[in-house]
């Protein structure tokens, strides 16, 4: 018996553009954005050092990439050539999606700061290191997504849910930054699921009623809510018929409670049904 050709994708994979200077000191961030995003399976990284040989002209190669490409990434650093310049502007000409990222150099020099002055899109802030800016990269990608997500209306609810996902991980990750954690090892775990894990009875899907959490002064309870958040988002993308994640800081209802519910589910579902 002859076994079946594979399936494969029918649409090729989202590629990110690597704009940058090429010397010993961008070495290290090049690699570490193709790292980044290497484990997001819709992306595929171009990079010129991570390429194999072609025929093709270096210089008309590279701006046919940035044509090609959905994302292009000019990593920001203490020079400009005119390759760099060249691929930025190209990126602009053809409507790219462009992200900046300031590289932490003291200095930068003239050709630089006029590149970046003549970049309208808002740039990533100074970075500190190599982590945090893996994770600003990681999550500036997914804002594009979401942003790209929000403008196909049946799919504008799973980009509703990433953003809710994201906000919950971001409100984790300032409170641990407040309790004296450092900013990216607080991203790190705001990320990972296994840090402050639910209690079993959070982690009941067919749990239901009025669940009331009780604690001291930093006992971990607005932590605590908010990972229980992410799994109702998590449930909620994953199945219609799961009910619609809506969070609420009481402070900020000023309608009737309901009526606040259904303004925050208004791109989620209907709370009514």
């Amino acid at each position: 018996m002859t076994s079946k050709p594979p399936i494969t994708r029918s649409e090729n994979r989202v590629q990110v553009f690597i704009s940058s200077v090429m010397d010993d000191e961008m070495k290290a961030w090049r690699v570490a954005a193709v790292e980044a995003l290497q484990p997001v399976p819709y992306l595929f990284t171009w990079a010129f050092e991570f390429t194999p040989p072609s025929s093709e002209a270096v210089d008309t190669a590279y701006l046919r990439k940035v044509r090609e490409s959905q994302f292009v990434l000019w990593l920001a650093g203490a020079s400009t050539t005119t390759p760099v310049r060249n691929e930025v502007s190209e990126a602009l000409r053809t409507h790219r999606r462009l992200l900046v990222f300031r590289l932490p150099f003291e200095e930068r020099d003239a050709a630089t700061l006029a590149l970046l002055e003549a970049t309208p899109e808002k740039w990533s802030p100074e970075l500190d290191s190599i982590e945090e800016f893996q994770t600003v990269l990681r999550d500036a990608i997914a804002d594009e997504v979401v942003r790209v997500l929000e403008e196909v209306p049946s799919l504008a609810p799973l980009a509703q849910y990433e953003r809710l996902g994201r906000e919950s991980r971001a409100r984790c990750a300032s409170r641990w930054v407040m309790a004296g954690i450092e900013r990216s090892e607080a991203l790190a775990w705001a990320g990972d699921a296994t840090v402050s894990p639910l209690p079993a009875r959070l982690q009941d899907r067919q749990a239901m009623g009025l669940l009331t959490l009780v604690g001291g002064m930093g006992a971990g309870k607005s932590l605590c809510a908010d990972r229980w958040f992410q799994q109702c988002v998590s449930w909620s993308a994953d199945d219609h018929e799961a009910p619609v994640p809506v969070y609420l800081e009481a402070g900020d209802v000023s309608l009737p409670l309901l009526d606040a519910i259904r303004v925050g589910a208004k791109d989620l579902g209907d709370v009514d049904v």
